[in-house]
């Protein structure tokens, strides 16, 4: 889900408050996160889906030093990593 900020405003003016969010799967075949209304003039906002990127470029494993590719962390043993393959 991509960070929005809320309270926001709608394009009349008045504030948005309430945040409807779809499920993984249908925000990634709609491109849709999920969507807002306007309580004033009942105006729907979108909120685009945006594809979760790796925290890291490459991720490596303290013990043997390993590297395998983009991932969010690294492992710090080799039983950590005994399923995954190196790149």
């Amino acid at each position: 889900m991509p960070e929005i900020n809320f309270p926001s405003q709608c394009s009349c003016g008045h504030i948005i408050l309430e945040k409807y969010v779809f499920s993984d799967e249908v925000a990634e075949e709609t491109g849709i996160a999920g969507f807002s209304w306007c309580g004033f003039c009942r105006t729907r906002v979108n909120i685009p889906h945006v594809a979760k990127q790796p925290r890291f470029d490459e991720i490596w494993c303290s013990q043997c030093g390993e590297g395998f590719g983009a991932g969010n962390n690294g492992y710090s043993h080799c039983e950590d990593h005994a399923n995954e393959t190196p790149h």
